[in-house]
């Protein structure tokens, strides 16, 4: 449950980087799991949202390109990681 709920945040950062949340669409459920911290985290995606509702297409593009090296950068950290470490390191690495 947790590691999908990673995958699900990457998703939710590559889409608020991007200008196209969907964050409205998170089961209630797994908020009852939650820590505080992922709920905090969670309000601050909401926040984003909110304020991305108010951009511009052009803004949107314009943002897209500004984090396109960072995304790249991110994928490629993943990568990294899941090629060295997935058969060293499991879920406990994440949670100590």
């Amino acid at each position: 449950m947790r590691r999908k709920w990673l995958k699900n945040k990457r998703r939710i950062f590559i889409l608020v980087a991007r200008g196209l949340v969907v964050v409205a669409g998170i089961n209630h459920d797994i908020v009852s799991i939650m820590s505080s911290y992922q709920k905090e985290q969670l309000d601050a995606l909401y926040m984003v949202r909110r304020h991305l509702s108010t951009f511009s297409s052009k803004q949107r593009q314009q943002l897209e390109s500004e984090v396109a090296g960072y995304l790249g950068f991110r994928e490629e950290a993943a990568s990294f990681l899941s090629t060295g470490f997935s058969g060293v390191c499991t879920q406990k690495c994440y949670n100590s």
